[in-house]
């Protein structure tokens, strides 16, 4: 609230209006079990943006996500799987084989520099995409699936975790 007059949100404004660039997460749009508190989070973002877009019509302002998939970057050397005797039984060989996808994931992540990059064109685009899904390979991985019933996605996942 306090930057909107420095994007442009005041009466006559002498300067073309700024940008606002959200960066929320393909899981947004893709929940996996045992994520969801981060999947809703990042959803959040995604309903913030879209709201504060349209809010800020009156002024010109854009308001737009950035939904990447994995980024290179150290984080995947510090997850840690807890299985311990705190977890369900029934949960464990489950959360060990997603997180044998998550690694499998994490080495095709894209590197830090491309996404960057991608976040700089969004910046300069003057129209960009008001939720831009940036992931390897898109094709399959994001936009085929959204022709696919959300059912059929779910038996999938429970074939690939054995549940």
């Amino acid at each position: 609230k306090a930057f909107l007059p420095l994007l442009g949100a005041i009466e006559d404004c002498r300067f073309e209006p700024g940008k606002i660039i959200n960066m929320s997460s393909i899981a947004s749009k893709r929940a996996m079990p045992f994520m969801t508190p981060y999947s809703s989070s990042k959803a959040a973002v995604d309903s913030f943006t879209e709201g504060l877009r349209r809010e800020l019509l009156i002024y010109g302002i854009d308001a737009v996500t950035i939904n990447p998939g994995p980024i290179a970057t150290p984080i995947w050397g510090k997850i840690e799987l807890n299985t311990g005797d705190d977890v369900p039984e029934v949960y464990r060989k489950i959360l060990k084989r997603l997180m044998k996808l998550v690694d499998k994931e994490s080495k095709d992540a894209i590197h830090a520099n491309n996404f960057a990059d991608r976040v700089f064109k969004t910046f300069q685009t003057h129209r960009p995409k008001t939720s831009d899904v940036v992931i390897k390979k898109k094709f399959f991985k994001y936009s085929l699936l959204n022709m696919i019933p959300v059912r059929v996605i779910d038996g999938f996942i429970k074939k690939m975790l054995k549940i």
